[in-house]
């Protein structure tokens, strides 16, 4: 018997001493980029969107604004949980290049602006974010209420 527990306590034992039980169910939790992207016009309008992308891939953004559709590439290098970021942006406005791949370095959450000609701007913010992975549906088959009241097995199969 003794043998027994001793073979059950040994896994136990494997865990880091003190973690927390919840920290595994929140293991699950990933992390993705936030960002947020500002582009001022010539005019002076500012047109605004934000997406979430996975690190270190490729992804991008599109906003339609006043019958005009602005499309923005993005790509946002990132090593472990390190605050610095390697970023890569082209900008397209109605299908006409305005920025061709652009790279810059930036930290998390700090708003880099990248200046234009003629009075053109794009400013890229990102920011880490958690995000929880979606819940698995119950394989519990569902009952169908909507057959005769009077049967008391109604909606069974």
């Amino acid at each position: 018997m003794a043998a027994a527990v001793g073979l059950i306590a040994a896994p136990a034992q494997a865990s880091a001493p003190g973690a927390p039980v919840a920290a595994a169910a929140t293991s699950e939790a990933k992390q993705v980029a936030a960002v947020e992207v500002e582009i001022r016009q010539e005019s002076g309008k500012i047109v605004k969107g934000s997406t979430q992308l996975e690190w270190n891939e490729d992804g991008s953004l599109s906003i339609d604004e006043d019958g005009t559709k602005h499309r923005v590439d993005l790509r946002i290098d990132r090593q472990g949980k390190s605050s610095k970021l390697a970023v890569t942006v082209a900008y397209d406005r109605g299908g006409k290049a305005i920025i061709a791949p652009y790279e810059f370095s930036t930290k998390v959450k700090k708003r880099y602006v990248v200046r234009i000609e003629g009075n053109l701007s794009l400013a890229v913010t990102v920011t880490p974010k958690k995000v929880e992975p979606p819940k698995e549906e119950d394989d519990k088959p569902k009952l169908d209420l909507d057959s005769d009241a009077d049967d008391p097995l109604a909606g069974l199969d």
